[in-house]
């Protein structure tokens, strides 16, 4: 299932994407939390499409990229879920923009349509994010998501990484 909201345009991250999913990836304000400022490289970034592919396949969500409404345009970020090795099995919300594309809105409305499209693929459970404890403006928005904080972990590049979870659908 492939989000939708009112302002832009999504389609699944695949191989032939490599490119503009790589140069989203090196942005210094995508990498700062989202890799731990590391810069990746194409290999990173196949890897990241392969673990999407296969999570659409298991889950019916996986990795997105985003676009403004206006035909032609390159993408200005990316959002869905995918899996992170030690904080849990089960996939985590993310979104990431260029910081052209902030503070206009864009990152919650990619959430809101990731976590709609994440029910009608039939994820009926909690949904969860983490969030570096530093990353104040990823932590608003999934408050305005309704995911509320379960717990931490420590020892990131940041310290702690704020967890959070959606309950799951019909849940309080």
């Amino acid at each position: 299932m492939v989000p939708r909201s009112r302002r832009l345009v999504y389609r699944p991250v695949l191989p032939a994407d490599a490119a503009d999913f790589l140069r989203l990836l090196r942005d210094p304000h995508i990498r700062a939390y989202l890799l731990d400022g590391a810069v990746v490289d194409g290999a990173f970034s196949a890897r990241a499409i392969a673990d999407s592919e296969r999570l659409v396949a298991e889950c019916g969500v996986g990795l997105w990229l985003v676009s403004g409404r206006k035909a032609g345009t390159a993408p200005i970020g990316f959002c869905g879920f995918r899996r992170f090795p030690g904080l849990g099995d089960g996939p985590q919300l993310l979104y990431a923009l260029l910081p052209e594309a902030t503070g206009r809105g864009l990152a919650t409305e990619m959430g809101l349509a990731c976590v709609a499209a994440a029910r009608a693929a039939g994820l009926a459970g909690p949904l969860r994010a983490a969030v570096d404890a530093p990353n104040r403006a990823a932590a608003r928005v999934l408050a305005k998501l309704g995911f509320r904080p379960v717990g931490e972990t420590s020892g990131g590049a940041f310290g702690t990484t704020q967890l959070y979870e959606l309950p799951a659908s019909g849940g309080s």
